[in-house]
Protein backbone atom coordinates (compact mmCIF):
# COMPACT_ATOMS: atom_id res chain seq x y z
CA UNK A 1 0.00 0.00 0.00
CA UNK A 2 1.13 3.38 -0.98
CA UNK A 3 1.29 6.14 1.79
CA UNK A 4 0.84 10.00 0.66
CA UNK A 5 3.44 12.18 2.26
CA UNK A 6 2.02 14.81 4.08
CA UNK A 7 2.48 18.32 2.61
CA UNK A 8 3.72 20.97 4.35
CA UNK A 9 0.60 22.87 4.99
CA UNK A 10 -0.77 20.13 6.24
CA UNK A 11 1.53 18.54 8.35
CA UNK A 12 1.44 22.10 10.63
CA UNK A 13 -2.12 21.80 10.86
CA UNK A 14 -1.26 18.26 11.92
CA UNK A 15 0.91 20.14 14.57
CA UNK A 16 -1.05 22.64 15.83
CA UNK A 17 -4.10 20.22 16.10
CA UNK A 18 -1.84 17.91 18.16
CA UNK A 19 -0.13 21.02 20.69
CA UNK A 20 -4.01 22.15 20.36
CA UNK A 21 -5.14 18.63 21.69
CA UNK A 22 -2.70 18.78 24.30
CA UNK A 23 -3.60 22.20 25.68
CA UNK A 24 -6.82 21.00 25.62
CA UNK A 25 -6.18 17.74 27.37
CA UNK A 26 -3.88 19.53 30.12
CA UNK A 27 -6.34 22.43 30.87
CA UNK A 28 -9.23 19.70 31.07
CA UNK A 29 -6.96 18.00 33.74
CA UNK A 30 -6.21 21.21 35.55
CA UNK A 31 -9.82 22.19 35.66
CA UNK A 32 -10.49 18.91 37.18
CA UNK A 33 -8.19 19.03 40.04
CA UNK A 34 -9.00 22.72 40.95
CA UNK A 35 -12.53 20.98 41.48
CA UNK A 36 -11.22 18.89 43.67
CA UNK A 37 -9.38 21.50 45.52
CA UNK A 38 -12.59 23.63 46.25
CA UNK A 39 -14.34 21.03 47.03
CA UNK A 40 -11.60 20.38 50.19
CA UNK A 41 -11.37 23.69 50.98
CA UNK A 42 -15.38 23.74 51.28
CA UNK A 43 -14.87 21.52 54.12
CA UNK A 44 -12.10 23.16 55.72
CA UNK A 45 -13.32 26.76 55.31
CA UNK A 46 -16.12 29.42 55.40
CA UNK A 47 -16.11 31.57 52.71
CA UNK A 48 -15.74 35.22 54.71
CA UNK A 49 -17.80 37.57 52.40
CA UNK A 50 -16.32 41.33 51.98
CA UNK A 51 -18.69 43.35 54.91
CA UNK A 52 -22.16 43.82 52.93
CA UNK A 53 -22.70 48.33 52.81
CA UNK A 54 -19.48 48.80 51.01
CA UNK A 55 -20.10 51.66 48.68
CA UNK A 56 -18.30 51.07 44.91
CA UNK A 57 -15.22 52.95 45.63
CA UNK A 58 -14.73 51.32 48.85
CA UNK A 59 -15.00 47.49 46.89
CA UNK A 60 -12.31 49.98 44.06
CA UNK A 61 -9.87 50.61 47.63
CA UNK A 62 -10.67 47.25 49.15
CA UNK A 63 -9.75 45.78 45.67
CA UNK A 64 -6.86 46.95 45.28
CA UNK A 65 -5.48 46.58 48.81
CA UNK A 66 -6.53 42.67 48.77
CA UNK A 67 -3.61 41.98 46.03
CA UNK A 68 -1.43 39.65 47.66
CA UNK A 69 -3.06 39.73 50.70
CA UNK A 70 -6.02 38.48 52.80
CA UNK A 71 -9.62 40.00 53.47
CA UNK A 72 -8.55 40.67 57.07
CA UNK A 73 -5.77 42.89 56.04
CA UNK A 74 -7.31 44.33 53.00
CA UNK A 75 -10.63 45.34 55.71
CA UNK A 76 -7.60 46.19 57.91
CA UNK A 77 -6.07 49.05 55.44
CA UNK A 78 -9.25 50.17 54.47
CA UNK A 79 -9.83 51.13 58.04
CA UNK A 80 -7.01 52.73 58.22
CA UNK A 81 -7.36 55.10 55.49
CA UNK A 82 -10.89 55.89 56.14
CA UNK A 83 -9.62 57.44 60.32
CA UNK A 84 -6.49 58.74 58.15
CA UNK A 85 -8.32 60.74 55.55
CA UNK A 86 -11.76 62.75 55.53
CA UNK A 87 -12.96 61.17 52.39
CA UNK A 88 -11.25 59.83 49.10
CA UNK A 89 -10.95 63.57 47.78
CA UNK A 90 -8.59 64.15 50.17
CA UNK A 91 -6.84 60.94 49.67
CA UNK A 92 -6.06 61.52 45.99
CA UNK A 93 -4.37 64.69 46.53
CA UNK A 94 -2.37 62.79 49.23
CA UNK A 95 1.50 61.87 48.49
CA UNK A 96 1.71 57.98 48.25
CA UNK A 97 4.53 58.14 51.08
CA UNK A 98 1.43 59.53 53.25
CA UNK A 99 -0.70 56.35 52.35
CA UNK A 100 2.23 53.92 52.82
CA UNK A 101 2.57 55.53 56.19
CA UNK A 102 -0.96 55.00 56.90
CA UNK A 103 -0.75 51.47 55.72
CA UNK A 104 1.92 50.75 57.53
CA UNK A 105 4.45 47.72 57.03
CA UNK A 106 2.11 44.98 57.82
CA UNK A 107 0.25 45.54 54.24
CA UNK A 108 1.74 43.50 51.39
CA UNK A 109 3.11 45.92 48.53
CA UNK A 110 1.71 49.10 50.03
CA UNK A 111 4.39 51.11 48.15
CA UNK A 112 2.88 49.79 44.88
CA UNK A 113 -1.16 50.02 46.35
CA UNK A 114 -0.64 53.47 47.37
CA UNK A 115 0.81 54.24 44.13
CA UNK A 116 -2.27 52.31 42.19
CA UNK A 117 -4.87 54.05 44.49
CA UNK A 118 -3.68 58.03 43.98
CA UNK A 119 -3.46 56.81 40.17
CA UNK A 120 -6.80 55.33 39.87
CA UNK A 121 -8.81 57.99 42.18
CA UNK A 122 -7.23 60.95 39.80
CA UNK A 123 -7.96 59.61 36.52
CA UNK A 124 -11.43 58.72 37.62
CA UNK A 125 -11.42 62.75 38.59
CA UNK A 126 -9.93 63.77 35.23
CA UNK A 127 -12.15 61.44 33.06
CA UNK A 128 -15.52 63.07 35.35
CA UNK A 129 -16.10 59.54 36.31
CA UNK A 130 -18.46 59.50 39.47
CA UNK A 131 -17.69 58.13 43.10
CA UNK A 132 -20.46 56.03 42.54
CA UNK A 133 -19.06 54.54 38.93
CA UNK A 134 -22.85 55.02 37.92
CA UNK A 135 -21.43 55.78 34.85
CA UNK A 136 -19.88 52.34 34.09
CA UNK A 137 -22.77 50.35 35.08
CA UNK A 138 -24.99 50.46 31.27
CA UNK A 139 -21.50 49.37 29.74
CA UNK A 140 -21.23 46.02 28.11
CA UNK A 141 -18.50 43.59 29.90
CA UNK A 142 -15.80 44.56 26.94
CA UNK A 143 -16.42 47.79 27.05
CA UNK A 144 -16.82 48.04 30.81
CA UNK A 145 -13.07 46.24 30.95
CA UNK A 146 -11.84 48.97 28.73
CA UNK A 147 -12.79 51.63 30.92
CA UNK A 148 -11.58 49.96 33.69
CA UNK A 149 -7.85 49.35 32.15
CA UNK A 150 -7.47 52.14 30.41
CA UNK A 151 -9.42 55.12 31.90
CA UNK A 152 -8.93 53.80 35.81
CA UNK A 153 -5.56 52.09 35.01
CA UNK A 154 -6.61 48.85 36.67
CA UNK A 155 -4.42 46.25 36.80
CA UNK A 156 -5.99 42.94 36.15
CA UNK A 157 -6.47 41.81 39.55
CA UNK A 158 -8.09 45.07 40.62
CA UNK A 159 -10.25 44.97 37.31
CA UNK A 160 -11.33 41.67 37.85
CA UNK A 161 -12.53 42.30 41.69
CA UNK A 162 -14.41 45.70 40.79
CA UNK A 163 -16.46 43.82 37.69
CA UNK A 164 -16.83 40.67 40.44
CA UNK A 165 -18.34 42.84 43.11
CA UNK A 166 -19.94 45.97 41.76
CA UNK A 167 -20.87 44.90 37.97
CA UNK A 168 -22.07 41.61 38.48
CA UNK A 169 -19.34 40.30 36.10
CA UNK A 170 -18.71 37.21 37.93
CA UNK A 171 -14.91 36.38 37.24
CA UNK A 172 -12.55 35.20 39.31
CA UNK A 173 -9.61 37.30 40.43
CA UNK A 174 -6.31 36.35 40.39
CA UNK A 175 -2.77 37.80 42.15
CA UNK A 176 0.86 36.76 42.14
CA UNK A 177 0.64 34.58 45.75
CA UNK A 178 -2.60 32.26 44.14
CA UNK A 179 -0.74 31.97 40.80
CA UNK A 180 2.68 30.78 42.76
CA UNK A 181 0.41 28.62 45.54
CA UNK A 182 -1.43 27.02 42.57
CA UNK A 183 1.90 26.42 40.80
CA UNK A 184 3.60 24.92 44.07
CA UNK A 185 1.05 22.75 45.02
CA UNK A 186 0.53 20.82 41.30
CA UNK A 187 -2.59 22.40 40.63
CA UNK A 188 -1.65 24.60 37.46
CA UNK A 189 1.18 24.07 34.99
CA UNK A 190 4.37 25.77 36.19
CA UNK A 191 4.90 28.42 33.50
CA UNK A 192 1.03 29.38 33.46
CA UNK A 193 0.49 32.95 33.39
CA UNK A 194 -2.61 35.14 35.85
CA UNK A 195 -4.74 35.25 32.72
CA UNK A 196 -4.44 31.73 31.58
CA UNK A 197 -5.05 30.46 35.23
CA UNK A 198 -8.30 32.94 35.39
CA UNK A 199 -9.32 31.01 32.49
CA UNK A 200 -8.70 27.41 33.63
CA UNK A 201 -10.50 28.70 37.07
CA UNK A 202 -13.26 29.94 35.11
CA UNK A 203 -13.57 26.67 33.37
CA UNK A 204 -14.09 24.74 36.61
CA UNK A 205 -16.36 26.64 38.36
CA UNK A 206 -19.97 27.42 37.90
CA UNK A 207 -20.73 31.53 37.50
CA UNK A 208 -23.36 31.10 40.76
CA UNK A 209 -20.47 29.77 42.79
CA UNK A 210 -17.63 32.38 41.99
CA UNK A 211 -17.81 34.68 44.36
CA UNK A 212 -17.18 31.26 47.09
CA UNK A 213 -14.53 30.05 44.99
CA UNK A 214 -12.70 33.46 44.95
CA UNK A 215 -13.09 34.02 48.72
CA UNK A 216 -11.73 30.16 49.44
CA UNK A 217 -8.99 30.25 47.25
CA UNK A 218 -7.68 33.79 49.02
CA UNK A 219 -8.03 31.82 52.35
CA UNK A 220 -5.85 28.37 50.43
CA UNK A 221 -3.44 31.06 49.25
CA UNK A 222 -2.40 32.36 52.47
CA UNK A 223 -1.64 28.50 53.55
CA UNK A 224 2.29 27.92 53.88
CA UNK A 225 3.04 24.68 51.51
CA UNK A 226 2.14 21.53 52.52
CA UNK A 227 4.32 19.09 53.75
CA UNK A 228 3.26 16.70 50.80
CA UNK A 229 4.24 19.34 48.15
CA UNK A 230 7.43 20.00 50.10
CA UNK A 231 8.62 16.26 50.26
CA UNK A 232 7.94 15.93 47.00
CA UNK A 233 9.35 18.74 45.38
CA UNK A 234 12.79 17.77 47.56
CA UNK A 235 12.61 14.05 46.10
CA UNK A 236 12.50 15.99 42.77
CA UNK A 237 15.03 18.11 43.39
CA UNK A 238 17.14 14.99 44.50
CA UNK A 239 16.82 13.08 41.33
CA UNK A 240 17.67 15.94 39.32
CA UNK A 241 21.18 16.31 41.23
CA UNK A 242 21.87 13.16 41.05
CA UNK A 243 21.12 13.01 36.99
CA UNK A 244 23.13 16.28 36.87
CA UNK A 245 25.97 14.55 38.16
CA UNK A 246 29.08 13.38 36.01
CA UNK A 247 29.52 9.74 35.81
CA UNK A 248 32.88 9.02 37.33
CA UNK A 249 35.75 8.41 34.78
CA UNK A 250 36.49 5.12 34.42
CA UNK A 251 40.53 4.69 35.77
CA UNK A 252 43.39 3.85 32.86
CA UNK A 253 44.15 0.08 33.17
CA UNK A 254 46.41 -0.83 34.97
CA UNK A 255 49.85 -2.39 33.77
CA UNK A 256 50.82 -5.79 34.53
CA UNK A 257 54.22 -5.60 35.79
CA UNK A 258 56.75 -7.07 33.38
CA UNK A 259 57.77 -10.87 34.16
CA UNK A 260 61.28 -11.59 35.38
CA UNK A 261 63.33 -13.92 34.33
CA UNK A 262 64.43 -16.63 36.63
CA UNK A 263 67.76 -16.68 36.97
CA UNK A 264 69.50 -20.11 36.14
Amino acid sequence: MRIRQRTRPEAAVGRRQACGDAAMKESVGSANKLKSLLTALRKKYKAAEPPAGLDPLEVLTLGILRRNATLAEGLEGLRRLHEEFVDFNEMRVAPPKDIVDVLQKSMPDSRLKAEQLTTTLNRMFDHGIALDLKSLAGLGKRELKEQLRSNLQLDEYGEAYLMNYVFESPVLPVDDRLATKLKEEGYIAADATSARIREVLEQAVPVRSRHEAFELLSQFAAEPISAKRKKADAEEAARARKAAKPPKAAGAPRKRPAAQKKKP
